[in-house]
């Protein structure tokens, strides 16, 4: 191996004083090379190789596609910033405008991965204005919003499309399945334990009940005796701990519960789901 990357490097080297045809027959044997590297998923060699085809191309002919593939390399290896990096030199390069639009696009799904939602909502917004089709924006920004957890903007981004209809019925699921953090606090605020019972926690639900129950009752047996003193005590350490713990639980019980049909519904998008994914 070290072999061959020494005579392509020798060979391109006397390329810079080579006829144009000859220069331009050597980068293209570079650039195949790179590409064979590329498909035998061999992504760090080929990026050295195509710096390397990127060096020699004195005419900037093939700076374009070399970035790409770079770009393509990094990302295959999980090096995201990387491969921002080098889709921001794809663009300096970039032949027209369309090219250009289809490499921030490209960012945008980057910056995604990278849970970089503001960047990539910018670069979508931005995208908005130039490429022809505004129902990919949409597309990409549903899956966004589906990433930030914000299941009814993504369906409404869906809706646009009746090729998207599908996601569009799976993030209508989800909301349906999810938990409402305030109206569970609300709920065991009104009556301890209901807001465990709205989260399907029903054995805490009935916990939370019971002692809410059993305090409350000694508060008020302690002042309808005369034993004010007793009934401040047991009301500040035992019941409003138990009532005011009730409403916090409650929240956290759905948070958990909303963080679940997230991770779940992630899952399946990455398992199940057969179409463009970022």
């Amino acid at each position: 191996m070290k072999i061959i990357l020494v005579i392509y490097s020798l060979l391109i080297f006397v390329s810079a004083t080579a006829l144009p045809a000859e220069t331009d027959s050597l980068l293209q044997a570079q650039l195949r090379y790179s590409n064979k590297l590329f498909s035998e998923e061999k992504y760090f060699d080929a990026v050295t190789e195509y710096k390397r085809l990127i060096y020699f191309d004195g005419l900037k002919q093939l700076h374009f596609t070399a970035y790409c593939k770079m770009a393509e390399c990094f990302r295959n290896g999980a090096r995201l910033d990387d491969a921002i990096s080098a889709y921001t030199s794809a663009i300096q390069c970039s032949p027209n405008t369309s090219a250009k639009d289809k490499i921030k696009l490209e960012i945008a799904k980057l910056q995604m991965l990278k849970q970089d939602f503001g960047a990539s909502l910018s670069i979508l917004q931005d995208l908005e204005k130039s490429l022809e089709q505004k129902s990919t924006v949409s597309y990409w920004r549903g899956w966004i919003y589906m990433f930030m957890d914000r299941w009814e903007d993504a369906s409404k981004e869906f809706s646009i499309s009746d090729s998207t209809i599908k996601l569009k019925d799976f993030c209508d699921s989800i909301s349906q399945k999810r938990y409402d953090p305030e109206k569970a606090r609300l709920l065991s605020a009104i009556l301890p334990g209901t807001g465990q019972l709205y989260t399907g926690n029903y054995f805490q639900a009935a916990v939370s009940f019971a002692w809410n129950a059993l305090w409350l009752y000694d508060v008020i047996d302690a002042f309808a005796a005369d034993r004010i003193f007793d009934g401040v005590v047991v009301g500040e350490m035992l019941w409003f701990r138990f009532y005011f713990g009730g409403r916090e639980s409650a929240e956290n019980m759905a948070n958990e519960k909303n963080k679940r049909i997230f991770q779940e519904s992630l899952l399946f998008l990455n398992n199940e789901f057969k179409g463009f994914k970022p």
